[in-house]
C-alpha cells in the first residue's frame, strides 16, 4: 500500500512538472494513475487534499492558480520554486554522491543524476582539486524513455495523438505506432504508457525503455475521449509480457583464450571445431541471454576476437556498436603531421563479422 501511494505522490509531482499551464484537480483525478476510480468526489477530493499536504510537507511547492475572483484554475509546479540553493560540498560527499549517480546511470532518472553531478563538480575549487581516486568514470547513457514522460503528459493532458518508434521484444526492428494515450504508469523501476493503438485497433501497454527517440505530438485536432479503465489493470493484463525479460539465443565464434565473459554466459562450447566455417583456434559457443543489451556490449568488447553467427539481429546491433565507437574516434582523427607511421610489415585479422 505504501508503495502504491509512492508512486501515486512521484506521479502525481512529475504530472504538474510537465506542463506550463495549471491543471485542474479533475484532470489530475483522470492523469495521475493511483486515484481509485471508483471513489466518490468527496473521497478523491480528501484524498488528493492530502496527497497535497504531504508533498509540500515534504518542501515540494504546489502553487494553486486563481482567478481574481477566487476560483481556483487548477495547480502547477513550476521549476523556479522547486530548485535546491547552492550548496557546497566537500571531496569526501561528492565521491559519495559520484556513487550514487554511477548507481543511477542505467535507471529511470540517470540523466538527471548526471546532471546534477555534474554541476556539482563545478562548484571544485580549481585550486584545491580533489584527489585523483575520487574522480570516477561516470557513463550515464539516458534513454529515449526518459525524454518521452514530459511528451506524454503533454499527450494526455491535451488529449492529442502521439506517434513514436517502438521495438518490442519480440520485434527485429523498431516499428511505428500512432497510439491515443490513455496513462503513464511507473511500476518496478520502469514507465510504462498506456492507450490505444490505432494501426491495430486494440489496446496495447508500451514500456519507455523501449522507444526509439522522442515521440511526437500530432496536430490539435485529433483529439480522443480517455475511457473509464484502470490503467493499473491494463499494465498487470497487458504489459506481463513488456517486463519479461527475453531470453536470446546466439551462436558465435570466438577466438581461443578470449571472451572470458562470454564463455561463462554460455550453454555450451565447442573447442576449436574441425569446420570450415570455423578460423584454426576459434572456439563456437552457444550463448543463452536474457539480458539482451548486456550480450550486445560483451560481443561488441571482443572487437575483430569475434564472428556472430545467429541472429542477425544480433550481428546488425553489434556492427551499429562498433560503427557509433568508430564515428567517435574519427572525430578526434590525428592530423597528418602527427599520424602513427604505417607498419606494412604486419598483417591483421579482418574477421569482425558480426
Amino acid at each position: 500500500m505504501a508503495d502504491r501511494r509512492t508512486e501515486r505522490l512521484l506521479n502525481l509531482v512529475l504530472c504538474l512538472m510537465s506542463t506550463s499551464q495549471a491543471l485542474p484537480r479533475e484532470s489530475l483525478r483522470t492523469l495521475v494513475e493511483g486515484y481509485p476510480e471508483n471513489a466518490t468526489d468527496v473521497a478523491f477530493q480528501r484524498m488528493f487534499e492530502r496527497d497535497k499536504d504531504d508533498l509540500r510537507g515534504m518542501g515540494i511547492p504546489i502553487r494553486t492558480v486563481t482567478l481574481p475572483s477566487g476560483e481556483v484554475l487548477g495547480y502547477t509546479i513550476t521549476g523556479e520554486d522547486y530548485r535546491l540553493d547552492p550548496v557546497d560540498f566537500t571531496s569526501e560527499q561528492i565521491l559519495l554522491l559520484n556513487l550514487a549517480a554511477r548507481a543511477w546511470s542505467q535507471a529511470t532518472l540517470g540523466q538527471g543524476a548526471q546532471s546534477a553531478l555534474r554541476k556539482i563538480e563545478s562548484q571544485w575549487d580549481t585550486a584545491q582539486p580533489p584527489a585523483q581516486e575520487l574522480r570516477l568514470d561516470l557513463r550515464a547513457r539516458p534513454t529515449a524513455g526518459d525524454l518521452a514522460i514530459p511528451v506524454l503528459w503533454e499527450a494526455l493532458a491535451t488529449r492529442r495523438e502521439i506517434s513514436f518508434a517502438y521495438r518490442g521484444i519480440h520485434d527485429q526492428t523498431a516499428l511505428n505506432r500512432r497510439v491515443q494515450a490513455w496513462g503513464v504508469l511507473h511500476r518496478d523501476g520502469g514507465w510504462y504508457l498506456v492507450g490505444h493503438d490505432l494501426d491495430r485497433a486494440d489496446v496495447r501497454v508500451f514500456r519507455t525503455s523501449r522507444m526509439q527517440g522522442i515521440p511526437t505530438i500530432c496536430p490539435a485536432a485529433n483529439t480522443y475521449t480517455i475511457p473509464d479503465v484502470s490503467i493499473s489493470d491494463l499494465v498487470t493484463v497487458h504489459g506481463s509480457t513488456e517486463s519479461q525479460p527475453q531470453m536470446c539465443r546466439a551462436e558465435l565464434l570466438v577466438a581461443g583464450n578470449t571472451g572470458a565473459r562470454l564463455r561463462q554466459m554460455a550453454a555450451s562450447i565447442e573447442f576449436a571445431p574441425d569446420a570450415d566455417d570455423v578460423p584454426p583456434g576459434w572456439d563456437r559457443l552457444v550463448v543463452n541471454a536474457s539480458d539482451y543489451a548486456m550480450l550486445v556490449s560483451a560481443v561488441a568488447s571482443l572487437g575483430a576476437d569475434v564472428s556472430v553467427v545467429s541472429p542477425l539481429s544480433l550481428r546488425h546491433d553489434v556492427r551499429e556498436r562498433w560503427q557509433r565507437a568508430l564515428a567517435r574516434h574519427e572525430d578526434h582523427r590525428p592530423t597528418e603531421d602527427h599520424r602513427p607511421t604505417e607498419d606494412h610489415g604486419s598483417t591483421t585479422d579482418t574477421r569482425m563479422s558480426a
